[in-house]
């Protein structure tokens, strides 16, 4: 049942309710209303229909700062982060043959095949591959080093012919661990069909001093597959053009191994190039920023104090001649 008790209503007398309600605002109609919005915006740039031009700020900044940090972690390619080919050499001389003797038909060819890679890189595997009859797949630095059908080093074009037979000597191997980084050799040969075999089949090799000769091998770290695939000349004999072309002088003169350093670090390198050929260099390090790695002399900035190691590689782009050299240095 209702109680009878009432409570007492409040009546406010009318000058009281307007005191509450305070002054009084009109309707404007839809137009003016837009009119006024317009204004405020104008005049209160952040104060825009409802908060729009914040919003798309805040999405811009955040854009930006996604941008940053994707291309702070992405993989500098000098740098040795990950298993990376960086030259192949053809024919390295040895204490056994310490003169460079560039391939010729019916030669055995040796090929070395040098890799980078972070230290604690797990046990690697390689293979040796069908070549591609093109351009072929490196990935990464190989793609620069060591992967299609190069320009023709003569006026003549150039036959280019797969390998007969790419045999892989052993295992790679860690030739030497460095501060920072491994160097990794996976060595090949490939005996060259003799003269008469040669124009037997590719009748057209009769009137040129020289053919290429395409070869194909990948290596595997357990979690990536790297093909690595390019070619070289096969001269007919060694008094054609060409076959006495190399690069093996070259090397780095600047830092030298085993210097204190600052955090940047200038770097240099001595091309000996008598031929004159194109040339192809490419400096890579364990860490770090390189200015320019495709340049002969450049800087090094470091990411602080401790030990680095350097690498430069330059190779021929008509020869296939090349080397590579390593640098350690110290950063107090």
């Amino acid at each position: 049942m209702l109680s009878s008790r009432l409570s007492p209503v409040l009546r406010l007398t009318d000058d009281e309710s307007r005191r509450l309600r305070g002054p009084r605002t009109e309707l404007a109609p839809a137009n003016e209303y837009a009119d006024r919005r317009k204004v405020t915006q104008d005049h209160h740039p952040w104060d825009g229909a409802l908060g729009t031009r914040p919003l798309v700020f805040a999405l811009f900044t955040l854009l930006s700062l996604g941008h940053i940090s994707c291309s702070d972690m992405k993989s500098r390619p000098e740098k040795a982060d990950k298993l990376k080919p960086i030259l192949v050499e053809v024919n390295t001389p040895t204490a056994a043959e310490p003169t460079y003797q560039s391939p010729v038909w019916g030669d055995k060819v040796r090929l070395d095949f040098h890799f980078i890679a972070p230290t604690d890189l797990p046990e690697i595997s390689a293979q040796s591959n069908a070549p591609t009859a093109g351009g072929g797949g490196t990935e990464g630095e190989g793609e620069d080093e060591a992967t299609s059908v190069p320009e023709s080093p003569y006026a003549n074009l150039p036959i280019v012919l797969p390998v007969p037979n790419l045999v892989l000597i052993g295992s790679p191997i860690v030739d030497k661990t460095y501060p920072g980084l491994q160097h990794i050799i996976v060595r090949a040969e490939v005996q060259l069909p003799t003269t008469e075999v040669l124009l037997r089949y590719v009748p057209a090799a009769a009137s040129r001093d020289f053919v290429r000769f395409r070869y194909s091998m990948s290596i595997s770290d357990g979690t990536r597959t790297i093909p690595v695939e390019g070619d070289f000349p096969a001269y007919r004999d060694r008094t054609v053009t060409g076959a006495d072309w190399n690069l093996l002088a070259s090397g780095i003169v600047a830092p030298v191994s085993g210097a204190d350093t600052g955090l940047t670090v200038d770097i240099k390198s001595e091309i000996v190039n008598p031929q004159d050929e194109a040339i192809k260099i490419a400096w890579f390090a364990s860490d770090g920023e390189i200015k320019n790695r495709r340049a002969s002399d450049t800087e090094w900035k470091l990411p602080g104090a401790g030990q680095y190691t350097l690498v430069f590689t330059v190779r021929g782009k008509k020869s296939r001649s090349g080397t590579l050299g390593f640098r350690t240095i110290n950063a107090p």
